[in-house]
C-alpha cells in the first residue's frame, strides 16, 4: 500500500470523525394557555412545530362558558378543514361520588396538535364567551426555534445515560484522532531518507 493511499485513509477517517456531529430533535411537549374571564394569557404566545396548545378555563364565572375558535378560510362557520372549534369550556364539570362526570358534554379544556393540519404559522384566534365578549389572541407556530413567553409545563429531566455518553462520543474522537496522527507520523517516518 502507497504512501498517498495511507494518507487518504487517514484524511478520510478524520474527515469522518469531525463531521458527524450528533443532531438534537425537539421533544414534543404540550403549552399551556389559560382562558380567564377577562382574557387569555398569553394572548401572544409562541410554540414548536409538533408541540400541542392546551387551553384551560380557570375562569371565575360559574355561569360563563367559553368557545375557542379559528376560522382558517374566514367564512364564519368554524367547521372547516382548517378551522378549529373547542366547543363550549366550562371552569368546571360537576361530578357524582366516584368523580365521574355526570355530563359526558362539559368540557374544561381544549388541546389541539401543530404536527399535521395545523403546521408551522401564525394563527390569529378567538375566545367567545356565553355573555357575548370576544377576547382575540395569536398563537405563532415555529418550525425552527422555540420561543415561549407561556406556561411550559415542564420536561423530564435527562436520563442520566444520556450524559454518559457525551463523554463516550468525545473519547472516540480523541481515538480517532490519535489514529490518525499515528498513521501520519508513521508515514513521515517512512518517508525519510535513510542515513
Amino acid at each position: 500500500m502507497g504512501i498517498s493511499k495511507i494518507a487518504a485513509a487517514a484524511l478520510f477517517v478524520l474527515a469522518l470523525a469531525f463531521s458527524s456531529v450528533p443532531v438534537a430533535a425537539h421533544d414534543a411537549s404540550t403549552f399551556t394557555i389559560l382562558i380567564r374571564d377577562d382574557g387569555i394569557t398569553p394572548a401572544n404566545a409562541s410554540i414548536r412545530f409538533n408541540d400541542t396548545a392546551w387551553w384551560i378555563n380557570i375562569g371565575e364565572d360559574d355561569n360563563l362558558t367559553h368557545r375557542i375558535v379559528y376560522d382558517d378560510d374566514g367564512d364564519g362557520d368554524y367547521s372547516g378543514l382548517g378551522d378549529w372549534d373547542s366547543g363550549n369550556l366550562s371552569n368546571s364539570c360537576e361530578r357524582d361520588e366516584n368523580g365521574t362526570k355526570l355530563d359526558d358534554e362539559c368540557q374544561t379544556s381544549f388541546e389541539l396538535g401543530f404536527n399535521g393540519t395545523f403546521g408551522p404559522g401564525t394563527y390569529h384566534y378567538q375566545d367567545l364567551l356565553s355573555n357575548g365578549t370576544t377576547n382575540n389572541a395569536t398563537l405563532v407556530v415555529t418550525s425552527d426555534t422555540h420561543l415561549s413567553t407561556g406556561f411550559q409545563q415542564p420536561q423530564e429531566q435527562p436520563d442520566t445515560e444520556e450524559e454518559e455518553e457525551r463523554p463516550a462520543w468525545l473519547l472516540a474522537v480523541a481515538g480517532v484522532s490519535a489514529l490518525g496522527a499515528a498513521v501520519l507520523g508513521y508515514m513521515v517516518l517512512q518517508g525519510q531518507p535513510k542515513t
